[in-house]
């Protein structure tokens, strides 16, 4: 029931931050008494691809509007299509990346089409380290392979059928569902700037990371949410002192560490540093067996 293969998996794209790295895990923490889910921050949403049929309405957001349009485009049968059959002309050397990074940075000033929109945004995630959508990797795509990430493609387009998807503010969500015991919040919040990260700059556009404020908002935006009374909350996260503050004030939000994982980013030639990921959670009534395989695992109460 928890467990996956490889090949069952749904995902626009691979990259060392997904939470395919952990979705066992992951999934054993699912409340068990919701019926609606909301990826606040989307991103490319491979959690709520892969387990949005635990709930009867899964909801995805996305606050970075292209990211957004690309979600939508595969959503549309129509627009999806297309999308999916032009990959085969989508260029792979470091001038078209280049230009299509120009187009990214400024809005498509030259393109007004959502599909090639789309096809851009999907560029710069495949054609860049990390999916970072900066500087050209050069990458080798053999015809089987493409026939692979197109079969894939499809998979992803079908689970959106099924997704409700949303280009807005994760305060609002959180705000409109705070008194609601049936939802769950699922925050995969981009790194705060107090841990330890590798890279100030692993997002694509400042626009859509958050600084530390912004951070310290949404703390003192979830703080208050007593699962008893409201809603349930899970933050993903590494160990912050800004999301510390939630266990200090607080008896009913706890911390989980997940699993030591690989960092996302490092230099080349250099070994990766090994990174904990946490969860921050304010409610208990997740599967007991959690305990027992969720490995490596510690419990802060």
């Amino acid at each position: 029931m928890y467990s996956f293969k490889k090949n069952d998996l749904k995902y626009i794209c691979s990259y060392f931050g997904s939470k395919l790295r952990f979705l066992n895990e992951l999934t054993l923490l699912i409340p068990l008494n919701c019926n609606t889910m909301y990826e606040v921050c989307g991103g490319l949403g491979s959690f709520i691809l892969n387990r949005h049929w635990w709930f009867d309405k899964a909801v995805y957001n996305e606050y970075n509007e292209k990211i957004y349009n690309l979600m939508q485009v595969l959503k549309n049968i129509d627009t999806r299509e297309r999308f999916i059959e032009e990959l085969d002309n989508i260029p792979n050397n470091k001038e078209e990346f280049e230009k299509a990074l120009y187009q990214y940075n400024n809005d498509f000033p030259d393109i007004g089409d959502k599909v090639e929109q789309a096809k851009i945004v999907y560029l710069l995630l495949t054609q860049s380290y990390n999916c970072e959508k900066k500087n050209w990797v050069k990458k080798v795509i053999s015809k089987n392979k493409n026939v692979n990430i197109k079969r894939r493609l499809k998979k992803v387009a079908k689970e959106l059928e099924k997704i409700n998807i949303n280009n807005g503010n994760c305060f609002d969500i959180i705000e409109n569902n705070k008194s609601n015991t049936g939802v769950w919040i699922y925050a995969d919040v981009p790194y705060p700037q107090d841990t330890d990260r590798v890279s100030e700059n692993s997002y694509d556009n400042e626009k859509y990371d958050w600084s530390l404020k912004l951070h310290e908002d949404f703390v003192n935006k979830v703080k208050g949410i007593n699962s008893d009374t409201g809603c349930k909350i899970l933050i993903c996260t590494y160990d912050s002192p800004t999301y510390n503050k939630l266990l200090e004030e607080t008896d009913y939000w706890h911390k989980i560490q997940i699993k030591k994982l690989p960092s996302p980013s490092g230099k080349k030639g250099k070994k990766r540093n090994i990174r904990i990921e946490y969860v921050y959670v304010n409610y208990t009534n997740y599967s007991e067996l959690a305990k027992h395989l969720v490995i490596p695992v510690k419990w802060y109460y």
